[in-house]
């Protein structure tokens, strides 16, 4: 009898420890770069900087007034020999869920979103925007066309 009961405490306890994911598994995805890592997205080399700030966007006219934004910096270069821009056809932001996230781009002068053409050779550091959720992790999905590159931003 003691046997059965140790052995039925034993499956309770595997089955406890089975039932819920902590936060610390389900945040972080597998991505294919980290940041500080260069990549290559069709005619451009991207690096993502570490230097990522939150920001609380103050605009009283908005419906996302008073809320975090997460600023990525991204250093872009035309590796081709056009001249030509990364278009924000090319990425997606997600959170550690795959869920995908608005950019606010459009909200800042320095968004990657409507950067201006490059010519060969030339860089510069733009920025990536978006609302910052109670999560610590996210990552920027490139279309190569032929490959989707994921790039996982740690805060």
């Amino acid at each position: 009898m003691k046997k059965i009961i140790g052995i039925l405490l034993v499956i309770l306890l595997l089955f406890i420890g089975c039932e819920k994911e902590t936060p610390s598994n389900i945040e972080k995805i597998e991505t294919d770069y980290k940041q500080e890592e260069k990549l290559i997205v069709m005619n451009f080399e991207i690096m993502i900087s570490k230097d990522v700030k939150i920001i609380k966007y103050n605009n009283k006219n908005s419906n996302i007034n008073g809320k975090e934004i997460v600023k990525v910096p991204i250093e872009v270069k035309n590796i081709g020999t056009t001249k030509d821009k990364l278009s924000m056809f090319y990425y997606k932001f997600y959170n550690s869920k795959s869920e995908e996230l608005t950019s606010q781009g459009v909200l800042f002068d320095d968004s990657l979103d409507y950067a201006k053409e490059l010519e060969p050779n030339d860089s510069y550091t733009k920025y990536l925007y978006f609302l910052k959720n109670k999560e610590n992790f996210y990552y920027i999905e490139f279309n190569d066309t032929s490959k989707k590159i994921k790039v996982g931003i740690e805060l």
